[in-house]
């Protein structure tokens, strides 16, 4: 990666009406060093989002590049952005 390359953000579409969901996308983008950036599903953007993917309106969603997870599949994929995140910062700092 070079320096002019920013890496790809993540975006994780959460229900801000349900608090375990809110505290869980809150602390995932702190651990990611804001890697990961917290969109409410009731946005714009998610919208957008869920008129490619019917189907799974309402859900959490982590949207990484072309990569979709949903659902539950979102908390195994989390930690793996998270540790992604800090892999980046140490390599650019090494």
């Amino acid at each position: 990666m070079t320096k002019n390359k920013r890496p790809i953000r993540a975006r994780l579409f959460y229900k801000s009406t349900c608090p375990p969901c809110k505290w869980m996308s809150k602390l995932a983008t702190i651990l990611s060093l804001g890697t990961i950036k917290r969109i409410s599903i009731y946005g714009e953007e998610a919208e957008t989002l869920y008129q490619q993917y019917p189907d799974h309106r309402g859900q959490l969603v982590l949207k990484v590049g072309k990569k979709v997870t949903f659902g539950r599949s979102v908390f195994a994929e989390v930690p793996r952005c998270i540790v992604m995140a800090w892999f980046n910062l140490i390599r650019s700092i090494a």
